[in-house]
């Protein structure tokens, strides 16, 4: 197909050269570059070659040359080509070249490159370095220079390249000198040199000897060339030359030797660079854009030094209007950004400007804002910043030169513009967009705050800025939002930095407060409302009287609206209004005549944000009421802020308060505690109408409702409580208590306390019982917490002082600070407490107030366990006599007077001996006593005698060694009381305990039996008595127990008789017996085996030759050790057996028969019957099988056990047949318990009982017709229970 293309090539040509130029001239490219080419072929016609081709899958290179021919004789022809053709022909073939040579096919290709210079002929050496220069193959850009340098040989073709300024040859080259590639510029260095040595170089000589002069350095590094224009001026003529070349069209070439024009300076040659950027302007491609982009970039001082200039400041006006968008840095801008950014990142351009020039870029920056309001024309104007007098003429440019002239701010002036409908035509809105870019320009401007701006004039645009927020709070909130925030932000910017000095001194028509109160009434957006309020607050320094005429309303519209926005913004713009209004209302209060209104506006001002406090954030209503108080002033408004929030929030106001006084210094919060205190116990009018009370009393003859200033006390002082008991405004009075003015307003508030106290105690006026009381109570509470804010030194003085004082409840509130005080760990200074013995003593012996006698009492105690030295405390001890105690009846106070006693007489130790012993006999006598004759409560008794028993206790931990005479008579006491009474357990177990542990072990054993015979008429006491002496002996080790193991087996041998004693009630018996045994065990059980054998022996010995009682005791011990020695009574096992054999040969006691039996079926858990002859079992067997014994309940157990434990089969078989025989008892209960046993029989010895099974099937199947159904039942269940044991049916044994 390609050849019989080929082959029709002439035809096609000639008859359509244009239509079929291209398309054969990138057939033939991509035929020689991808198809195989056959050098020699055989046919000489069309048919014969496209069968060939066909045959050998090639084309033939004589169909090549003749449609290059033919493309090359018809682009010959002028009048069917064009040179747009020639040059595209001759482009692709060109681009054929390489591939050829890759194939080792010079000769061919240079028959093509013959047929293109035979195409293009003088203009050949113009198209090869402009096809080097646009191609980014290597090997076309390398194969085009190499063939210019082979042309540059000729004469004629240098003078053509040198010379013709139409020519663009050397243009292509020198940016070929700027390609990226080493190999590229070393080739084009060729070329370079060549036309170097021509002599028609002409101007251009000097441009060339430059670049070969610095070719190592540019082939090194392109970044070079920068540095080295720098430091070498190239030849001007030869630029300027270079110039006029690149701006005759040659867009592309021009970016890339931009640089090289740097150097021109003149204006002639600024015009050529910018006219040349006009031309680009007009285009559409992006070589144009890239253009523009360089002159913009390259040239900017040349642009900022020639912007006089027509045609310069044309390119600037045009590229501010043009639409073209050039690519920096990847990202594609508009040409104006990229003007304006690079004027605006010029550093000589602040210098360079004038002032007329820089009002003609104001100007022109104005106008251009109705196209685009770009952040760069406003960095712009930030670099070059213009004075307000510019501003202000811009401001008259746009809206008219007499619109500001008007005598006031809010008048109309003589300029309708501003005023009129509120309809905007299109030339209005387009003033506006002009304005609102100006007034960003003045924000950004005033925002920089630099010293040059801080000196000029900026209340100049005062009244300009005023009329036109009067014309924008007319607009509706759609089309006016954005501009009502934009002059409200830059009269805030203004306002605020033009000093306060300046402000006083500025006539009043160039502001118009009025206007700002409507903004903030009407305006939609928080954020217009709060920067408006902003503006009135500098407003205030210039016009104070307003302010003051107008501050309800202000501090209205900031509490009910400003603060419950929780934004941290509206609360700065809410306090810094606070502290530029406040002080101007001061201001205003200052002149003659107005010094009354002051006091009424702040309290005003409080009262309308207490009102509103509900409303405001929590974490914002403290630091904003520390802020306003600090501008009212605090001496004067904290106190009476404190007492509105309680009234207003009855919830959470204690809560704000406490947070509001953590805030401020603590002298100051301790002032306004105290003016609280003392301007409350007055009742005046004037106070009344501050709080909103009623100015009249309510009159009310029962007394019932109270008033509402008698119910504003009443807050007040739980308000103080509050603060006075926060911990943290206890932690900050502690760090600062110790200055002076701390001090003296904590001893000003003590006496306000104490006066109040006083005053509400001794009121006249008529009120509720209960609010009284309240009142007194509250001023009570009051004075105990300043008191425990004081520091050490000054507290123990006044408490001295206080604890003496007449009036009770003084008294009683200082002792609850002194006990609160001295509770550990104290913080006052040991040292510095025995001043405290003498009237704590004397109020505890004069008091005739309980409870603070109580109190007194207790500190006593407190004080004794700190006081480090015991003299101190011999006052205390002697006054706390018995005596004394006798005397008190009320049961709380004796019993905080006897733990006192306790406590003092042991930390006096040594010194307290002789006192100790009456004190004990007193305390044994009260308890012995049990209190009759007095009139308490079962709980007030269980108090007293609770700390009876720890005071004794106490003394017996201390002075055991001097008790000797009265220790019988502790010990019983403790024992009947822990028996006896359960209030008293706790506190008489310990007491028991404590002698246990400080009575010697001797000691005990020696009154031992005096003590028994003292507790046994008392069951109760019995049990803690021998618990005792078990405590008292385990002290001793084995070898001392064994020494003493006579005493104690004589103790408990009595012990055990108490059985024998005379009593009905069997349960109380066998509890204390069990008591005993186990008392006994704990002790004896400690001896070795070897000494608690005989120790047994001789106790079974006493007891099995006594009586039933004794018997059933003896058995019950058994039972006990049995348990607790286990496998370790092998020794008793046999003497066990026969002593249940003889006992049990006749009829028993049930009691007896239940220990017996109980005592051996423990025995034989942990040991085997291996010890007694067969005569001797079958003995024990018959006796345990008679017929009066059956019916026990305790049997049973004990049958199963004794055959659990008979390993022998002889004795298992008698065992076996005598319960048999059981089943013929005439007893149904008799025959189903034995029927149970044999059960746990076949459970315990499984398959092995089969050998006996023979024996009992008679029996069985007597059975299984037993005359009672529940006996037969039982038997069916014991036969299922043996085939489920055994695992196999047993029925053949019944056949």
């Amino acid at each position: 197909m390609t050849t019989t293309l080929l082959s029709l090539s002439p035809q096609l040509l000639a008859g359509s050269a244009s239509e079929w130029s291209l398309p054969f001239a990138k057939l033939i490219q991509q035929c020689l570059v991808t198809a195989k080419i056959e050098i020699e072929t055989n046919g000489t016609d069309v048919t014969s070659l496209v069968k060939e081709a066909r045959h050998k899958a090639s084309i033939p290179w004589q169909a090549v040359m003749e449609t290059v021919k033919s493309l090359v004789s018809v682009q010959e022809d002028r009048e069917c080509s064009s040179f747009v053709l020639k040059y595209y022909v001759s482009t692709h073939l060109m681009l054929s070249l390489p591939p050829l040579l890759e194939r080792g096919m010079a000769e061919e290709a240079a028959q093509i490159k013959d047929s293109v210079l035979g195409l293009l002929g003088a203009g050949f050496p113009q198209f090869l370095l402009e096809t080097a220069s646009r191609s980014s193959d290597l090997k076309i850009v390398c194969l085009c220079l190499q063939e210019v340098s082979v042309l540059c040989t000729e004469n004629k073709t240098t003078t053509r390249v040198l010379k013709d300024k139409s020519d663009t040859s050397l243009l292509h080259l020198l940016s070929l000198v700027f390609n990226p590639k080493s190999r590229v510029q070393k080739a084009a260095y060729t070329v370079l040199e060549k036309l170097e040595t021509s002599t028609d170089s002409g101007h251009i000589l000097p441009l060339l000897q430059f670049f070969s002069k610095n070719k190592s350095e540019i082939v090194n590094n392109l970044d070079n060339f920068i540095t080295i224009l720098d430091r070498e001026k190239v030849d001007s003529v030869a630029c300027r030359e270079m110039l006029n070349r690149c701006t005759m069209g040659q867009a592309k070439l021009f970016v890339k030797l931009a640089p090289l024009f740097r150097s021109l300076s003149s204006t002639k040659d600024a015009e050529t660079i910018f006219k040349f950027g006009l031309e680009c302007l007009d285009g559409d491609d992006d070589d144009a854009a890239d253009a523009v982009k360089e002159i913009i970039i390259q040239f900017g001082e040349h642009l900022i030094d020639n912007l006089g200039n027509e045609k310069v400041w044309s390119f600037y006006s045009s590229c501010l209007s043009s639409k073209m968008m050039v690519t920096c840095s990847g990202l594609s801008k508009p040409v104006s950004h990229v003007m304006l950014n690079s004027l605006a990142t010029s550093s000589t351009l602040t210098e360079k400007v004038t002032d007329k020039l820089q009002e003609k870029l104001l100007s022109s920056l104005v106008k251009f804002c109705l196209v685009d309001t770009t952040l760069e024309a406003r960095n712009l104007m930030l670099i070059i910043p213009p004075g307000p007098t510019a501003l202000l003429e811009q401001f008259k440019n746009i809206w008219g030169q007499e619109a500001f002239t008007g005598g006031r701010a809010s008048g109309r002036g003589k300029f309708s513009l501003l005023y009129g409908s509120k309809d905007t035509s299109d030339e209005d809105l387009e003033r506006w967009v002009q304005t609102c870019w100006l007034l960003e320009v003045v924000e950004k401007l005033v925002g920089q705050q630099g010293v040059e701006v801080k000196e000029q004039d900026w209340l100049v645009l005062t009244r300009p800025l005023f009329v036109l927020l009067r014309k924008v709070a007319d607009m509706e909130v759609e089309e006016g939002t954005y501009k009502l925030s934009l002059l409200l932000g830059v009269l805030l910017q203004l306002l605020v930095l033009v000093p306060d000095s300046k402000l006083r001194q500025l006539e009043t028509g160039h502001l118009d407060p009025e206007l700002l109160v409507h903004c903030i009434r009407t305006s939609p957006s928080p954020d217009t409302r709060q920067t408006a309020l902003q503006v009135l607050a500098r407003c205030a320094v210039s016009n104070p009287d307003f302010i003051l005429q107008n501050s309800i309303t202000i501090f209205t519209f900031m509490g009910s609206h400003l603060l419950k926005v929780d934004s941290k913004h509206s609360f700065q713009v809410a306090c810094q209004a606070l502290e530029v209004i406040v002080p101007a209302i001061k201001t205003a209060c200052q002149s003659p005549g107005r010094a009354h209104q002051l006091q009424a506006t702040c309290l005003g001002v409080l009262t309308t944000f207490v009102d509103a406090s509900l409303d405001i954030p929590a974490h914002r209503l403290t630091e904003f009421l520390v802020r306003l108080i600090n501008c009212l002033g605090d001496s004067e408004h904290l106190w009476v802020a404190a007492l509105l929030l309680v009234r207003k929030d009855k919830a959470g106001g204690e809560r704000r308060v406490v947070e509001l006084f953590t805030q401020l210094e603590v002298a100051r919060g301790l002032e306004a505690l105290l003016r609280l205190l003392v301007n409350t116990r007055s009742d005046g009018p004037h106070l009344r109408k501050m709080f909103g009370v009623k100015l009249e009393r309510r009159e009310d003859e029962t007394n019932e409702k109270p008033d509402e200033w008698d119910l504003l006390r009443l807050r007040a002082l739980q308000v103080v409580c509050q603060v006075l008991t926060a911990s943290s405004f206890k932690r900050r009075v502690g760090e600062v208590v110790e200055e002076e003015e701390v001090g003296q307003m904590l001893n000003l508030l003590i006496e306000a306390a104490i006066l109040t106290i006083q005053e509400y105690g001794t009121m006249d006026t008529p009120m509720p019982a209960r609010l009284k009381r309240n009142l007194v109570t509250q001023s009570e509470r009051v004075l105990e917490h300043s008191l425990s804010l004081l520091p050490p030194s000054i507290f123990l003085q006044l408490t001295s002082s206080l604890l003496s004082s007449t009036t009770a409840s003084v008294r009683h509130r200082a002792l609850e600070v002194v006990s609160s005080k001295l509770s550990p760990p104290t913080p006052l200074p040991i040292p510095s407490l025995p001043p405290l013995v003498s009237p704590l003593v004397t109020l505890a012996l004069t008091e005739d107030q309980p409870h603070t006698q109580q109190l007194a009492l207790l500190a006593v105690r407190q004080l004794a366990k700190l006081l480090p030295d015991p003299q101190n405390l011999i006052q205390a001890a002697e006054a706390f006599s018995c005596s004394f105690l006798g005397q008190l009846t009320n049961p709380k106070v004796l019993g905080a007077a006897v733990l006192s006693c306790g406590d003092i007489l042991t930390c006096l130790g040594p010194l307290a001996v002789a006192r100790v012993p009456d004190l004990v006999s007193w305390l044994c006598a009260r308890l012995e006593g049990e209190e009759k004759g007095q009139s308490w409560t079962e709980k007030e008794v269980a108090v007293v005698h609770n700390s009876f028993l720890y005071c004794l206790q106490r003394l017996v931990e201390t002075f055991v060694g001097f008790l000797h005479p009265l220790l019988p008579r502790l010990v019983a006491l403790a024992c009947r009381l822990t028996g006896s009474s359960p209030s008293t357990l706790g506190r008489a177990k310990l007491l028991l305990a404590c002698l246990a542990t400080t009575i010697p072990p001797h000691t005990t054993l020696s009154l031992s039996t005096q003590l028994l015979e003292t507790v046994w008429s008392d069951a109760v006491s019995v049990p803690p008595f021998v618990n005792f002496v078990s405590d008292n002996c385990r002290r001793l080790e084995r070898g001392q127990l064994s020494s003493v193991s006579k005493q104690f087996v004589e103790l408990f041998t009595k012990a055990l008789g108490y059985r024998s004693r005379p009593t009905s009630d069997l349960e109380t018996v066998d509890q204390v017996e069990d008591s005993i045994i186990s008392a006994f065990l704990s002790i004896a059980l400690r001896l070795s085996l070897e000494d608690f054998m005989p120790v047994y022996q001789r106790l079974m010995s006493l007891h099995l030759v006594g009586t039933n009682t004794q018997l059933t005791t003896m058995f019950n011990l058994t039972n006990k050790v049995g348990a607790k020695l286990k496998s370790l009574f092998s020794f008793g096992v046999e003497s066990s057996l026969l002593a249940v054999t003889n006992i049990l040969k006749e009829e028993r006691p049930a009691e007896l028969v239940s220990a017996c039996l109980g005592s051996l079926t423990t025995v034989l858990t942990y040991n085997k019957v291996e010890v007694i002859t067969l005569v001797q079992y079958e003995q024990l067997v018959t006796t345990l099988l008679s017929p009066w014994l059956l019916s026990s309940p305790s049997l049973p157990p004990c049958l199963v056990q004794l055959a659990t434990s008979t390993p022998d089969d002889t004795n298992w078989k008698y065992l076996h047949y005598q319960l048999l025989l059981g089943l013929r008892d005439t007893r149904a209960t008799v025959r189903l318990a034995v029927l149970s046993v044999l059960t746990m029989c076949v459970t315990d010895r499984t398959d092995t009982y089969l050998p006996v099974l023979p024996d009992a099937v008679p029996f069985l199947q007597e059975i299984l017709e037993d005359d009672d159904q529940t006996v037969e039942t039982a038997c069916r269940e014991f036969i299922k229970h043996m085939e489920s044991t055994f695992g196999q049916n047993i029925e053949s044994y019944f056949v």
